[in-house]
């Protein structure tokens, strides 16, 4: 009956916690002020760094506790949980950074190239969603570089290469891209903006968009004059006497400030048309300086 018992209270309840012993584990981890009851032959067979550790004639080859300084347990927690069965933990957007950091150390390759792939997704996601944007591409450059994460790497210049060259020079880490890395974004940026001049159209193109605008204006104009005399609204000038008629049109509209009673619209009360004047104008301006580039 004690024997029953005990064998259920060394069974882990719930999640893992490492807190206790359990299933015959042979080593503890010290991590900040936590315990992690843990098992050589799993750490060993994840990671080389413990295998040699373990197997070699370290010092920690027989202890009974390790303690790993500078590590934080959260993460440690996290990691472990990622390698014991049933091994259900997901890198996040906040432990990514901290795990990534432990599984480069302990050369635990499967979970450096988890972490990778996360990241790359999340940078493929937001190429995507322009509207949703969690990461910094040349921050995770950085990153990259650091633990050498060639996948992360071709994903980060892909993304960083929709910045302008100021944008580029002028980011608190640009010193510290690589300078291979920084060839491939220059590159890039260079091929992105010879595709956007290439695709812009030409002054005749220009011209042929100013001269129908031009027609549309001319045309709404004249609609809008129209409406206007149902209240006997009479502009002031011989209209087709003018060497810019559109021009003349827009004046004639801005003198209609008065509302009337329309018979388009069941006799409905319609304002004077004189605020469309200036919005026109604005627009024929637009269109006449498209051309002048």
């Amino acid at each position: 009956m004690t024997e029953a018992k005990r064998a259920r209270t060394d069974d882990p309840v719930g999640d893992l916690d490492f807190s206790k012993p359990w299933k015959m584990n042979d080593v503890i981890l010290i991590v900040e002020d936590q315990r992690f009851h843990v098992h050589r032959n799993v750490l060993a067979l994840w990671s080389p760094v413990f295998e040699k550790m373990f197997t070699s004639n370290f010092r920690e080859k027989n202890k009974g506790e390790i303690t790993l300084p500078g590590k934080q347990a959260e993460s440690v927690k996290a990691l472990l949980l990622m390698i014991y069965p049933p091994a259900n933990e997901e890198v996040t957007l906040e432990n990514y950074n901290a795990i990534l950091e432990l599984a480069h150390e302990y050369q635990i390759a499967s979970i450096v190239e988890k972490c990778e792939d996360f990241l790359v997704e999340e940078l493929d996601f937001e190429t995507q969603h322009r509207d949703v944007k969690h990461h910094d591409p040349i921050s995770l450059l950085i990153l990259a570089q650091k633990y050498e994460l060639e996948k992360l790497k071709k994903m980060c210049v892909k993304c960083t290469a929709r910045y302008n060259l100021n944008e580029l020079k002028e980011h608190e880490l640009c010193d510290s891209i690589e300078p291979e890395n920084y060839v491939r974004i220059l590159e890039s940026i260079i091929a992105r903006m010879d595709r956007a001049q290439v695709s812009l159209p030409s002054k005749e193109a220009l011209k042929g968009i100013k001269a129908k605008g031009i027609k549309k204006i001319d045309a709404i104009v004249k609609q809008l004059l129209k409406h206007a005399s149902h209240k006997n609204f009479v502009p002031g000038r011989d209209l087709n006497k003018q060497d810019d008629a559109v021009e003349t049109y827009l004046l004639a509209l801005k003198l209609d400030s008065t509302h009337h009673s329309c018979p388009d619209r069941n006799n409905n009360i319609c304002p004077g048309l004189s605020p469309v004047s200036p919005l026109l104008r604005q627009l024929k301006g637009i269109l006449e300086s498209l051309a002048e580039g």
